[in-house]
């Protein structure tokens, strides 16, 4: 039996659901709690954000919903499945 989503963990993994998103914008103890139930993992991107001189940094930590997190997704819309 799997673990499914509390209701703002799963909250946060549909604003996933569409493109990763800055770790940051994230409460630290959900994202620590997807990454470790395997819905989303944390990957390095450029950064969205602009810098005092108008550079984008290098790069920042994203989250990014896995597959497992997708079907966690699709198994609360559909509890049949």
């Amino acid at each position: 039996m799997s673990i499914s989503p509390s209701d703002h963990v799963r909250k946060q993994m549909e604003r996933l659901r569409h493109k990763p998103l800055p770790k940051g914008r994230f409460n630290a103890t959900t994202a620590e709690r997807m990454i470790e139930s395997g819905w989303a993992e944390a990957v390095s991107l450029p950064s969205p954000y602009l810098s005092k001189t108008g550079r984008r940094f290098s790069s920042l930590v994203h989250m990014r919903l896995t597959a497992a997190g997708l079907a966690a997704l699709d198994r609360e819309a559909d509890p049949a499945k």
